[in-house]
């Protein structure tokens, strides 16, 4: 038995800089420290549009084991695949949306990345960690093969994120509800 917890959202559109004349989905507001992101309001409108017909959903994020992928130098990340297709709905309805940004032409795999570190050990002992937690949080043990180590998640919103670079954080620029205007 899964359990559930606070909504997230899973979809992103990371490259929105490309449908634009600006180099970003968002405009500054404010000077220095203090300045803040927001969306640009002919893109929300666009994301609006898309997501209103979306009601909120359900997904599966499985532990058992947690996937990983190696980058360029020693980088692993480490994440928890999604099982739903609801996901990729969402996401093909807001790349409909937005094609002209749409250069990568690899298929979707949905994931929730849980972290990165920097050798083979770390990534293993990682692994291990997040499936012993999931499985302590669902209350049994995740040697149990009979039981899933899995949790159901919530999704009820869009989240678009951007970076200015790629060694920067993704911050969180605007959330938008699924279903509704």
């Amino acid at each position: 038995m899964a359990t559930t917890l606070p909504s997230v959202a899973i979809a992103t559109l990371a490259n929105l800089a490309n449908s634009t004349s600006s180099p970003s989905p968002s405009e500054a507001r404010g000077q220095g420290e203090g300045s803040q992101s927001f969306l640009k309001p002919e893109i929300r409108a666009r994301i609006g549009r898309v997501v209103q017909e979306i009601q909120p959903f359900h997904i599966q994020l499985w532990a058992d084991p947690p996937g990983f992928v190696c980058h360029e130098g020693d980088s692993k990340t480490v994440w928890l695949p999604v099982t739903t297709e609801n996901v990729q709905q969402l996401q093909a309805a807001l790349q409909e949306e937005f094609a002209e940004v749409n250069a990568d032409r690899r298929g979707f795999f949905p994931y929730l990345t849980v972290g990165q570190v920097n050798s083979i050990f770390g990534m293993e002992r990682l692994r291990t960690l997040v499936t012993k937690r999931i499985a302590e949080h669902l209350d049994h043990n995740p040697d149990e093969k009979a039981k899933s180590v899995a949790l159901d998640w919530h999704v009820d919103q869009v989240c678009v994120i951007e970076r200015k670079t790629k060694y920067d954080r993704f911050k969180i620029v605007e959330t938008i509800k699924l279903g509704e205007q």
